[in-house]
C-alpha cells in the first residue's frame, strides 16, 4: 500500500488531501479482509462484501464511490507492477450517485456573514478568509494554501486594474481568480494589522496563519466558516466552505455569467460539473416566481 500511495503523490502528483483520503479507504479495506490476505488473494466478492458493509454503516453513495475508486486505482497499480495477475475490482459496479443540489446563501445572508465581527488578529484573519472564499469561489484547501506572494501581487495589480490571485487546485493545477474590492480591503487589513502579530517574526510563504504562526490547514477553514455562519444566525445545514463556493458560482450564473467562465473560475475539469448551477438557477427562479407572482 505504501508503494502505491508514494506513486500517487510523486508520480501522479496527487494532493496530500487525496492521498490521505485514499489511505483511509484502503486501510478500511485491509481491515475488512481475513487476516494475512495477500493482494493477489483479494477477490471480487471480498470487495463487494466490503462495499456492502460501508453502505450498511450509513456511508453516503459518494463516500462509497470514493472507496471503490481507491480500490480500482490500487489494483490497476498492482496489475501494472506485476503484483497481481488480474484486477478483482473490474467486475464491481460503481455506486450510483445522484447530483445533489447545493445549499446557496441569499445575498442578504452573505451580507450578514461578512458583517460578523470577531475581535483581535484572529478575527481580522477570519474575516479575510471568508471574504477570500466568497470573492474567489476557492475550495477550503485552496484558501488554506494561498501564498503570501501571490496575494501581494494580486493586491498590487488590483490597484492598477484587475487583481488576479493565483491558487493551486486539484491535481496541483494552478488558476487565476479575480479579487474584488471587499476582499482586497479585508486582505490588506489582515496583512497590515494581523499577520505580523500572528507570524511572531517567523517567515512563511503562506498567506493565512494560525495563532501559533504556522500555516492554517483546511480543517481550520471549515471551523472558521462554521463558527461565523452560526454567529450570523444562518442554518447549521449551510455551515461549510462549500456553501460559499456554491454561492459564488450561483450568484455569477444568476447575473448572466458564461458557464465556461464559471467553470474556469471554479477550476472544474469538465463543464458538466459546472452545469449544476444552471439547474439551481432555474430552481431558484421557480421559487421566486411562486413566492411573488400573483398566479404563483
Amino acid at each position: 500500500m505504501d508503494a502505491y500511495l508514494d506513486h500517487l503523490e510523486v508520480e501522479r502528483d496527487a494532493s496530500r488531501h487525496t492521498v490521505d483520503g485514499y489511505r483511509r479507504d484502503l486501510e478500511a479495506l485491509a481491515a475488512s479482509l481475513p487476516e494475512g490476505t495477500r493482494p493477489s488473494e483479494v477477490s471480487t466478492e471480498h470487495l463487494r462484501t466490503h462495499l456492502a458493509a460501508l453502505r450498511e454503516r450509513g456511508l453516503s453513495p459518494r463516500s462509497v464511490s470514493r472507496a471503490m475508486a481507491a480500490c480500482r486505482s490500487l489494483f490497476r497499480f498492482l496489475l501494472e507492477e506485476g503484483e497481481v495477475s488480474e484486477d478483482p475490482s473490474q467486475d464491481v459496479l460503481p455506486a450510483r450517485l445522484g447530483r445533489p443540489i447545493p445549499r446557496v446563501l441569499q445575498l442578504e445572508e452573505v451580507d450578514r456573514l461578512l458583517a460578523v465581527f470577531e475581535p483581535g488578529p484572529l478575527g481580522i484573519r477570519n474575516h479575510a478568509l471568508v471574504e477570500l472564499l466568497y470573492a474567489t469561489g476557492a475550495r477550503a484547501s485552496e484558501a488554506a494554501e494561498a501564498g503570501l506572494a501571490a496575494a501581494q501581487e494580486a493586491l498590487r495589480n488590483l490597484e492598477q486594474g484587475i487583481g488576479l490571485l493565483r491558487v493551486s487546485g486539484k491535481g496541483r493545477k494552478e488558476r487565476l481568480v479575480p479579487l474584488g474590492p471587499s476582499a482586497r480591503d479585508a486582505i490588506t487589513r489582515y496583512l497590515e494589522h494581523a499577520r505580523p502579530v500572528l507570524a511572531r517574526g517567523r517567515s512563511t510563504p503562506r498567506l493565512l496563519l494560525s495563532r501559533t504562526g504556522r500555516p492554517i490547514d483546511r480543517g481550520v477553514v471549515f471551523r472558521v466558516v462554521r463558527r461565523r455562519l452560526l454567529l450570523a444566525g444562518l442554518p447549521p445545514g449551510c455551515a461549510s466552505p462549500h456553501t460559499l463556493r456554491h454561492s459564488f458560482a450561483t450568484h455569477l450564473v444568476e447575473r448572466g455569467a458564461d458557464l465556461r467562465v464559471v467553470q474556469e473560475l471554479l477550476g472544474h475539469a469538465r463543464v458538466t460539473t459546472t452545469q449544476i448551477y444552471t439547474h439551481l438557477d432555474r430552481q431558484r427562479l421557480a421559487q421566486i416566481h411562486q413566492r411573488f407572482h400573483p398566479d404563483g
